[in-house]
C-alpha cells in the first residue's frame, strides 16, 4: 500500500457501503483526529477573525440498509481502539473526544464543558496573557460528533439553539449561552466535527423546521447512496488487512501531535486563487437549487477538505497545490448527486410521487408485447401526472431529473419531443 487511503480502502474492501461513504469515513477521521490544533495562516490558539481550521461537517443520506452506518462506524472503531471507552473512569483518557451516541443538545454543552483537553505549548507559541505572565497552556473544547445514526435526537431541539451552536462549532470560536433555568454555558475555543447518517425521511424532517436554511445545510457536505456497491454476506479481516490497517492508525497517532499554522506553497496559493477569481465558486456542476447554500461556501469547503487531504500521509504544515486540486475532484464527484441527498421522501415531496408513477407507467409498457422497445412521449407522461404536479411543469420535470440522474429512465428525441423508456439492463432488456 502506498497511501492510508488504500490501506482504508483494503480494509473495507468487502463491506458493501458505496464508495463515496468509505472514503468520506477515511477524511473525517483524518480531521477528528486533528481537531482544533491546526489552523490556516494562524495559530490555533492566537486565530481571530474568521479561522479555518480542517473540521468538517459529513452526512450520509441513504435508504435503509445501503450501508451508511456500517461506513461511519468505522472512525468510531479505530478511536475506540485508542482507550478512553472502557468506563466514566477512563473518559480522560480518550485522545479523540467522541460524543455518546446518543444525546440531547443540553447533554451536547454539558458534555463539552467537562471534556475540554489542555495543550502544552511549544516554546516558539507561548506568549504572555493579559496580565503579562507566558501563556504556556491552551484549552480547547474538540468534539467528534459521530452522530451515525442519533441526528433525530439532536435536530429536534430549538431551532434557534442549535443553528448558533453548530456555526459556532464549524467556525470553532467560543459559545455563550444563557438561561434563567439552565445557568451558564461557556464552551472556550470549541470545536465540532460531524459525521452523521440518515435516511430521507430525515431531511424531510428538519426542512419543516427550516433548519436547513439556517446556515447548516451551507456548511455541511451531504452525501448521496441509493445502492451497495456490491453484495457480501459477511465479510472478515485478514492479517495483511489488519496490519494495514495499524499502519494507518500509527500515522492517526502521529496527527494527534500536530500543532501550529498551515501556510500554504505559493502554487497552491496561486492555483486556488485563479480558481476562485475565475468564478470556481459560481460554475456549478449541479445546477440543483437545493445545492445554493453550499456553493455560496465553496470556497470554505475546498479549503477545509484540502487540509485535510493533506494530512491524509503528511504531517508537515505546508499545503501543497496538489491537496487543493484533490479536493476539487472529490468534491465535484461528491456534489454530482448531492442534491438528491436534499430531496427528501415521497410523502413530503410531490416529485417524488411523479417519479413514482412515471416509473410505473414505463414498467406497465415493458409488460406488453416487444414493450421494451417502446418509448412513452413526454405529453403522455404529462396528461398521466397532471393532476399530482402541485408545482406544475416543475415538479414534472424535478421528476423526470431525479430518474434519470438515477439511471432509472433514459431519453431520445422523436420528432424534435423527447420520449422515455425504462433504463435497460439485464434485468429488463
Amino acid at each position: 500500500m502506498t497511501t492510508n487511503l488504500e490501506r482504508w480502502r483494503y480494509f473495507y474492501k468487502d463491506i458493501e457501503s458505496p464508495d463515496l461513504f468509505i472514503d468520506w469515513t477515511f477524511y473525517c477521521t483524518i480531521s477528528a483526529a486533528l481537531q482544533r490544533r491546526v489552523c490556516l495562516d494562524q495559530v490555533p490558539h492566537l486565530a481571530i477573525g474568521r479561522p479555518l481550521y480542517p473540521n468538517l461537517y459529513v452526512i450520509f443520506i441513504a435508504p435503509p440498509g445501503i450501508g451508511k452506518s456500517t461506513a461511519a462506524y468505522g472512525s468510531v472503531d479505530i478511536f475506540k481502539s485508542f482507550g478512553g471507552f472502557d468506563s466514566l473512569e477512563t473518559l480522560d483518557k480518550r485522545l479523540i473526544k467522541v460524543a455518546p451516541s446518543s444525546l440531547t443538545l443540553e447533554q451536547l454543552y454539558r458534555y463539552l464543558n467537562v471534556n475540554h483537553t489542555m495543550h502544552t505549548l511549544d516554546p516558539k507559541y507561548v506568549v504572555p496573557n493579559p496580565k503579562g505572565k507566558a501563556l504556556t497552556k491552551y484549552m480547547s473544547s474538540p468534539l467528534a460528533f459521530f452522530a451515525t445514526e442519533e441526528l433525530g435526537t439532536l435536530f429536534q431541539e430549538n431551532t434557534s439553539d442549535l443553528v448558533k451552536f453548530i456555526t459556532e462549532g464549524y467556525d470553532c470560536g467560543d459559545f455563550h449561552r444563557e438561561t434563567k433555568t439552565q445557568g451558564v454555558d461557556f464552551i472556550k475555543h470549541m470545536c465540532l466535527m460531524l459525521l452523521g447518517c440518515a435516511t430521507p425521511d430525515w431531511i424531510t424532517e428538519v426542512s419543516k423546521n427550516g433548519l436547513l436554511k439556517q446556515g447548516f445545510a451551507a456548511r455541511t457536505i451531504f452525501v448521496w447512496g441509493d445502492k451497495k456497491r456490491h453484495i457480501r454476506r459477511k465479510y472478515t479481516y485478514s492479517a495483511d488487512q489488519l496490519k494495514e490497517l495499524g499502519e494507518f492508525k500509527k500515522h492517526l497517532l502521529a496527527l494527534t501531535k500536530v500543532y501550529g499554522p498551515l501556510t500554504e506553497s505559493p502554487e497552491a496559493d496561486e492555483w486556488f486563487t485563479k480558481w476562485y477569481e475565475d468564478g470556481g465558486e459560481i460554475n456549478r456542476l449541479n445546477k440543483d437549487r437545493r445545492l445554493v447554500d453550499y456553493y455560496a461556501r465553496k470556497k470554505v469547503h475546498m479549503t477545509k477538505v484540502g487540509m485535510v487531504m493533506h494530512f491524509a500521509d503528511k504531517t508537515d504544515l505546508t499545503i501543497g497545490i496538489e491537496d487543493y486540486q484533490n479536493a476539487l475532484a472529490f468534491l465535484t464527484l461528491t456534489e454530482k448527486d448531492m442534491h438528491m441527498a436534499l430531496l427528501g421522501t415521497s410523502s413530503d415531496n410531490p416529485a417524488y410521487m411523479i417519479a413514482a408513477k412515471i416509473e410505473e407507467r414505463l414498467n406497465e409498457k415493458l409488460k406488453l408485447p416487444d414493450g421494451h422497445e417502446i418509448w412513452t412521449p413526454e405529453g403522455e407522461l404529462l396528461m398521466h401526472t397532471w393532476e399530482h404536479c402541485t408545482n406544475g411543469r416543475a415538479t414534472f420535470d424535478e421528476a423526470i431529473k431525479y430518474l434519470q440522474d438515477t439511471k432509472k429512465i433514459q431519453v431520445q428525441p422523436s420528432n424534435g419531443k423527447p420520449c422515455y423508456r425504462i433504463f435497460k439492463n439485464k434485468k429488463n432488456s
